[in-house]
């Protein structure tokens, strides 16, 4: 074939073209052929999609259920901008395969719904977000005569202006208040209760960290105390409140994804027994005699599902399970086994970004038994009643949960979390920072950690310009030596909680921390 003086061979064994041409003509004929020879877009009736994060399976069986949804509901699976795709999907012809040894998804039907189906796929193969959660159980040992609160009432609905009304609930009343009494300082008592009453036997409510609680002594003026990170036990009058933490588990999961930790025994529980005769042995014959064992746990579970909303919050299902033996009250144990006791909260909550819930209910009550006397003489048979007095004291138990969750929106910040985490573990193992020098007072605040001491001096020094009393001390890590900067000299747990408070908000990370007798900061 001739063509403008240009000669032009098709080659059907190798598939190619042969052009005879003067250069230019070549150059101009060689991108002619370029430009035509290009792939089709959505040409084939099959395509082979690489599932990279998500499992293949559970990808497959949501594009399988897009295809004919019933009464043309979506299924729940698929929300936000693929709603309009799956509707483009239904009752259209198209086969779904997965290769699970190569994480493939294989796809066959027409071009159009093929360009559809990567679409939702490329939607569906993204890594969910890591939610991490935090959860503290912990149980509050007190004098009965003290009542716990924690600001636990709950908004009915918020007020738009200063003026308008607020309704507030709480676990056993509820109040309609004028918003303007709970802005203006020196404005009269709105009658919403600081805590539940005598009665309750479940309360709840949201703040954020740290968390404070407030003891009552019925002398109207409460205590406040705000919860350490470690157990302890703080002064509230002439007795003594004590603080246990049960379980202290850190969860990082991923959105939609449910968690089950459990620490506790299994308590064999006999729940049966026969005898059979195994046949004539002498003259009496044989009898064989067996029981029945079934294992039962015993201790704490935790069950949590964090899925993370559209607005940003998370929506946190949580179930704690706690369970323990106690003296039997129907027999012996021989008799009617073991006797259980079991508590379970179950709850779902709506949590902000770094927003803390509280649950609690009550877990009992008891009475502490002190004797007071003369070393020795009090110890006198008889006599010894002369010299020792017995203090009897009710004391109730609060069973508390303590629930936070941080959303993982990027590598930054999970790296960032990492490195924290990693921090407060580190400091808790080393244990090396000694604060000989402090007086009394057993209160600080962890302010930051830094891998500078120049710049941790920098730090100390603008707060020993606010008129804080500051304390840099240094530990090593495995990644080399850090710095912690701390404010010290807080006489109770009250003042320290107001300061950690106010940093919360004004930006930093803080961390209320109780030294030990030895003056020794025993870190996280």
């Amino acid at each position: 074939v001739v063509v403008n003086h240009a000669g032009i061979w098709i080659d059907e064994r190798t598939n190619q073209i042969v052009v005879q041409a003067p250069p230019a003509k070549l150059a101009a004929m060689r991108e002619m052929i370029e430009e035509l020879d290009r792939p089709m877009e959505g040409e084939g009736l099959m395509r082979v999609v690489r599932i990279r994060n998500r499992d293949a399976e559970a990808i497959a069986e949501i594009l399988r259920s897009m295809q004919a949804p019933s009464r043309g509901q979506v299924s729940p699976a698929i929300t936000g901008n693929l709603t309009a795709r799956s509707t483009k999907l239904a009752n259209r012809v198209y086969s779904v395969t997965v290769d699970s040894p190569t994480r493939s998804i294989l796809l066959a039907s027409d071009p159009e719904t093929l360009g559809i189906l990567t679409e939702v796929i490329d939607q569906l193969d993204r890594v969910p977000p890591r939610i991490a959660v935090d959860v503290m159980i912990f149980e509050l040992t007190r004098p009965s005569d003290f009542e716990l609160g924690v600001d636990y009432f709950l908004p009915v609905f918020e007020p738009s202006s200063i003026t308008d009304p607020a309704a507030f609930i709480s676990s056993g009343s509820s109040s309609i208040v004028n918003s303007t009494s709970l802005t203006i300082p020196g404005a009269l008592s709105t009658g919403v209760p600081t805590g539940p009453g005598g009665k309750d036997a479940f309360f709840g409510r949201y703040t954020r960290a740290p968390l404070q609680l407030s003891l009552d002594p019925g002398t109207g003026d409460p205590i406040t105390i705000s919860i350490p990170r470690e157990s302890v036990s703080f002064q509230a009058g002439e007795f003594t409140a004590e603080t246990s933490i049960l379980m202290r588990p850190h969860i990082l999961a991923m959105s939609g994804e449910e968690h089950e930790i459990f620490v506790g025994n299994e308590i064999p529980v006999p729940v049966g027994s026969s005898t059979s005769d195994v046949g004539a042995v002498g003259l009496n014959g044989g009898l064989s005699n067996q029981q029945i064992i079934e294992r039962r746990d015993v201790g704490i579970g935790l069950t949590v599902k964090p899925t993370l909303g559209q607005a940003g919050f998370v929506s946190l299902e949580l179930k704690v399970e706690i369970s323990d033996i106690q003296s039997s009250i129907a027999g012996s144990v021989e008799q009617v086994g073991p006797t259980f006791t079991q508590r379970t909260i179950e709850s779902t909550l709506s949590l902000g970004n770094g927003q803390i819930a509280i649950l609690g209910t009550s877990n009992g009550s008891g009475e502490s038994v002190s004797v007071f006397g003369v070393p020795y003489l009090m110890d006198i048979p008889f006599l010894g009643w002369f010299f020792k007095s017995e203090s009897r004291t009710k004391i109730e138990s609060d069973l508390l949960i303590v629930v936070e969750a941080e959303v993982m929106r990027n590598a930054s910040e999970d790296v960032a979390y990492t490195i924290r985490r990693r921090i407060a573990m580190e400091r808790a193992m080393s244990r090396v920072a000694d604060l000989g020098g402090i007086d009394a007072e057993p209160y600080g605040i962890l302010l930051e950690t830094v891998d500078v001491e120049s710049r941790a001096r920098k730090i100390a020094d603008a707060f020993d310009e606010d008129g804080f009393e500051t304390r840099v001390t240094g530990w090593e890590s495995t990644r080399g030596r850090l710095w912690d900067i701390y404010l010290t000299d807080f006489e109770t747990f009250e003042k320290a909680g107001g300061i950690a408070r106010s940093l919360y908000e004004a930006g930093w990370k803080p961390e209320v921390t109780v030294l030990s007798p030895e003056n020794v900061l025993a870190g996280d």
